[in-house]
């Protein structure tokens, strides 16, 4: 195995590095380098590259570097933590805005306005479903391709040349099928799925209805009048008896006729129309999205296994950018479609090289029940032994079963949820640009010049005359 950092290959000690390589997270490498002349000190963001016989086994950047004495004389030992490419689209804030546009169609966009910078070019882009209304404003770019390959049932990964791919799971055929490559005693099965559900229910923000015109007759007394969904957005009319009215904003305007408030069903009169007076309020109201879909194979699947009851296993997601019915039923079905199958997940060591993440590698092996059954390979994890490399397999056959954690990527992850379809939604996306500008001006002057008079023989100062 060979380590470069910065372009500078370094001393590693003997079974000090991994690599774990992770799909749908980031891929993260730790060694520990014996620099016993004390030359070296290592930064964030060094590129690192780590080979073995002619194979990248991981490409990245230095995240953390930690050193320690070696002996009380001299000595380095630096203990290296890295991160892989995916660090180039942690970095990025996209801030772009999309209308009836195709994942392949985002994506390629912002590769070319945001990571190609970065040294990131296209690989595989496949086409995914159309996105109705997107807006990202300022959001990472790996954000973005999270929320893309979740809703189009994707993966996504940049790989050791810089080359992003955005494909569905099944796209990638491992180069070799497992029979006899497993190591002895280090195959496992795991029956279960924690995140298995057939139910699923998801919670999004607030959807406006189509324009609402409702009409009340006033008493001569009431002065608030209650309209049947809460307001999305300023009221498109307020009439008495055909006659336009004025309006404004709650607390804010003065000397209107009524005022109203974003969310806020009441609408209130300055004076109390008169008795029998019709008023017509047309405006766009708001209301919470709440949808379900199931899965009914899976249902009734559910219910012979368990023998009795309805079979239902039921979740609950929530998320706000949703702001369409239709959308928030797609994501829903995107959530049951990567959910709503029952887990198995297989690992097992091999010495061979080529097995990655997001590949379907056929596994047979009788005594856990499999005869060439494709399950996708979610972890490598590349460990030093007395024997070599080892590659520690995990391939799942259904959702993938998340660690304890998701590297780099869950630790930066913003906070605001990325906007894929926002419908008619208030946020103002600024796109600030640099602008350059010419200024060109000229000027005159007009002068008046004086010539002073020279004294001589016969010319000399007087009354009327006089040097300067």
């Amino acid at each position: 195995m060979e380590i470069t950092i910065n372009g500078v290959s370094v001393y590693v000690k003997k079974y000090s590095s991994n690599i774990r390589d992770r799909v749908e997270e980031r891929s993260v490498a730790s060694f520990v380098v014996s620099d016993a002349d004390e030359t070296h000190h290592f930064v964030e963001g060094y590129p690192v590259i780590i080979t073995d016989s002619g194979n990248t086994l991981f490409a990245g950047v230095v995240h953390t570097s930690t050193e320690k004495w070696m002996s009380p004389a001299k000595g380095l030992y630096h203990v290296v933590q890295c991160k892989d490419w995916h660090y180039l689209a942690d970095k990025r804030l996209v801030a772009e805005s999309y209308t009836g546009r195709t994942c392949k169609f985002i994506v390629e966009d912002i590769i070319t306005k945001y990571l190609s910078a970065e040294g990131v070019s296209a690989g595989t882009i496949q086409t995914g479903p159309t996105i109705k209304e997107a807006v990202l404003p300022y959001v990472r770019a790996s954000d973005v391709l999270d929320k893309l390959a979740e809703r189009a049932g994707f993966t996504w990964h940049i790989n050791s040349a810089k080359k992003l791919y955005f494909v569905a799971r099944t796209t990638t055929a491992a180069p070799f099928s497992i029979t006899q490559h497993m190591l002895k005693h280090s195959s496992g099965i795991t029956h279960g799925n924690p995140k298995y559900r057939n139910r699923q229910y998801l919670r999004g923000g607030k959807a406006v209805t189509t324009e609402q015109t409702e009409t009340f007759t006033a008493d001569g007394v009431i002065q608030t009048f209650a309209v049947g969904y809460p307001l999305a957005k300023v009221p498109t009319s307020i009439k008495e008896d055909a006659a336009g009215m004025t309006f404004g904003i709650k607390g804010i305007d003065t000397a209107k006729d009524y005022y109203w408030s974003k969310g806020d069903e009441v609408i209130v009169a300055a004076v109390a129309p008169a008795n029998g007076v019709a008023v017509e309020i047309k405006y766009y109201g708001q209301y919470d999205i709440l949808v379900l879909v199931e899965n009914d194979a899976e249902v009734a699947a559910r219910a012979a296994i368990e023998g009795a009851g309805t079979g239902y296993v039921e979740a609950i997601d929530d998320d706000t950018s949703i702001v369409d019915k239709d959308d928030a039923i797609d994501a829903a079905e995107a959530k049951l479609d990567k959910y709503s199958m029952a887990g198995k997940q297989v690992r097992f060591d091999i010495i061979t090289y080529g097995l990655a993440p997001g590949q379907l590698v056929p596994v047979t092996t009788a005594r856990y029940d499999l005869s060439f059954a494709d399950l996708l390979v979610t972890e490598v994890n590349t460990v030093s032994t007395d024997i070599g490399l080892v590659y520690k397999i995990t391939a799942v056959k259904g959702p993938v079963i998340g660690g304890w954690e998701k590297f780099f990527g869950d630790m930066i992850k913003s906070k605001d949820d990325v906007r894929l379809t926002v419908g008619d939604a208030n946020q103002i996306l600024i796109i600030m640009a640099p602008y350059d500008e010419n200024w060109e001006w000229s000027e005159s002057v007009t002068e008046t010049v004086w010539a002073c008079s020279v004294p001589s023989a016969t010319l000399y100062p007087s009354a009327t005359l006089y040097p300067c």
